[in-house]
């Protein structure tokens, strides 16, 4: 029989359970000090949802979520089945709505609120889900955070992107995420600035002939009739491994940045 801690390591992932669990913390009591009274999270985001600059026209936290397409669990009501994007989803709202309140609160002794504690407890969730699905919360900056896979070659290929261009990296973090998967459009205008990306270290001798190929012939970099024709499927996946030969030719390029820095120590 297995002991307490194998069960809570190996534990799968129950999405409206940890939905549920999330929505349990908004709404409990008593955790936000606001020093005249104490209140739910819950409250604290409705009080202050006016003052969020993401709120495209919603004029209540409720609304907001509605339109988004979230229910408030009830008791004793099971509430819809819900699938791991939408709880992906439903965690990058929460994500959103807390750093929001964390960069307008006034901070407690300035007639703010103190929540520090139920944040820390909210975010130990978060990061307990992304350890059960294998996933990443991503900051993209501008507020923006992002549900994506862990996966470590895509991390490194990012890294070898980022001191040169940053949107670009940020693009291929975007890639993965759930909003894109089945989006031959958002696929292709990210792969393009990929192609683009490509285009500029060719001149630094980084030629992969597989990759200029699928760039020109894939309606990536063209749009006429000389491109190959594919259901949209067939070309997602086309798209899916393009996109992971370019992560390969990426590690390729940090791998001979590595052997040329080691080539000048040897030589000096």
């Amino acid at each position: 029989m297995k002991h307490i801690f194998d069960i809570i390591e190996n534990q799968k992932i129950d999405v409206n359970r940890e939905y549920s669990n999330l929505w349990h913390l908004l709404l409990r009591t008593n955790t936000v000090n606001a020093g005249y009274s104490r209140m739910s999270v819950y409250d604290m985001l409705s009080v202050e949802f006016l003052q969020f600059d993401f709120r495209r026209g919603a004029i209540s936290i409720s609304d907001f979520l509605d339109r988004v397409g979230f229910w408030k669990p009830r008791s004793g009501e099971p509430g819809p089945a819900l699938n791991l994007n939408q709880l992906d989803l439903f965690i990058e709202v929460v994500v959103l709505f807390l750093t929001t309140m964390r960069r307008v609160n006034l901070g407690f002794n300035d007639g703010g609120y103190d929540f520090e504690e139920i944040d820390e407890i909210i975010t130990e969730n978060i990061v307990n889900v992304m350890a059960m699905t294998n996933q990443k919360l991503v900051d993209m900056g501008g507020n923006k955070y992002i549900v994506i896979p862990e996966d470590e070659a895509v991390f490194a290929a990012t890294e070898v992107v980022l001191p040169e261009d940053e949107e670009t990296a940020l693009a291929m973090l975007q890639y993965m995420h759930y909003s894109n998967k089945e989006d031959v459009s958002a696929k292709r205008q990210i792969l393009k600035r990929l192609a683009d990306y490509y285009e500029r270290g060719k001149k630094q001798g980084l030629v992969n002939d597989n990759l200029g190929f699928a760039f020109n012939n894939l309606n990536i970099r063209h749009d006429n009739d000389r491109q190959i024709k594919k259901s949209d499927k067939e070309m997602i996946e086309l798209y899916d491994a393009t996109y992971r030969e370019v992560v390969y030719y990426l590690l390729d390029k940090s791998h001979k940045q590595y052997a040329d820095k080691i080539k000048e120590l040897k030589t000096n």
